[in-house]
């Protein structure tokens, strides 16, 4: 059994065991809503906005956000210490993404899956977190992660998103534009979710602290799949809307997940680093 990565960070083996339980039923409860989204679409998403908004987010769920999850837990169970880190940020994932379902889709049968998924995925995140002891994850990560840059980079993709969305609130306000729930729900997953998450975890990986060691990885190869993810939902959006694709979003986006995927790549390392001086 390849634990040894993994052993010495793990506050409790129970409590690991009962999050990938709980991480098993979201990825299942994922692939369900997911599918049925897809195949009974104009009955879900009875407008148009809706069905260009929602069902190439479905099919980007199935192909990017399921298998982060399901790898994560897969590398974990093989006592990979990368799988672990990257465990929270897939929950997180699927917290970010599922909370416009509750908002902005029709009350319709999978009202209850969405709460439920959205619910479960707090307090499941919450628990890995916890789970992991963060001193010893520090202890081995601290002189191989670039703490400082990485640290900036979390920090500073949380105020662009702050920014940005706050540019685009603005202008609404004196245009006084009508906004779509799909636009709003955005704005309040950004402010209330997805930057605050940056901002904590790269302020406590900026300051060295254990906590930033823990959710790190995560975060960023969270942000990779989210900006990669959004290639094919641009595509696929599209297609639907029978429009050409904006090439300039892509490259941002490739841009992003490299910014995001490199800083990635050093926990990577250590989390192999870490490994092999335990198998000596």
């Amino acid at each position: 059994q390849a634990e040894d990565g993994i052993r010495d960070v793990e506050r409790s083996r129970g409590l690991g065991d009962v999050y990938k339980r709980q991480s098993l039923i979201i990825a299942l409860m994922v692939a369900i809503v997911s599918i049925i989204g897809v195949l009974y679409q104009k009955s879900l998403y009875p407008t148009e906005n809706l069905l260009h908004s929602f069902v190439p987010n479905d099919i980007v769920n199935l192909v990017v956000g399921l298998p982060l999850l399901l790898i994560s837990i897969w590398l974990t169970r093989r006592g990979k210490l990368i799988g672990l880190l990257c465990w929270p940020g897939a929950i997180f994932y699927m917290l970010y993404v599922y909370f416009p379902y509750i908002i902005c889709v029709p009350f319709n049968i999978l009202f209850l899956p969405y709460l439920i998924l959205f619910s479960l995925s707090i307090y499941t995140l919450i628990g890995i977190i916890v789970s992991i002891d963060g001193n010893a994850v520090s202890n081995h990560l601290s002189d191989i992660i670039p703490a400082k840059v990485s640290g900036g980079i979390l920090i500073g993709l949380s105020v662009l998103i702050v920014l940005r969305q706050s540019g685009l609130i603005a202008n609404a306000l004196i245009n006084k534009t009508l906004i779509d729930p799909q636009e709003l729900a955005l704005w309040i997953d950004d402010f209330s979710i997805a930057s605050p998450a940056m901002f904590i975890g790269g302020f406590f990986l900026w300051k060295k602290k254990p906590l930033g060691y823990v959710v790190g990885a995560g975060l960023f190869i969270t942000y990779v799949f989210l900006s990669l993810g959004l290639i094919p939902f641009l595509a696929i959006q599209s297609h639907l809307k029978n429009t050409s694709i904006d090439l300039l979003a892509i490259v941002i986006l490739i841009i992003m997940a490299v910014i995001c995927f490199i800083p990635f790549l050093f926990f990577v390392r250590g989390a192999s680093k870490m490994s092999n001086l335990q198998k000596k």
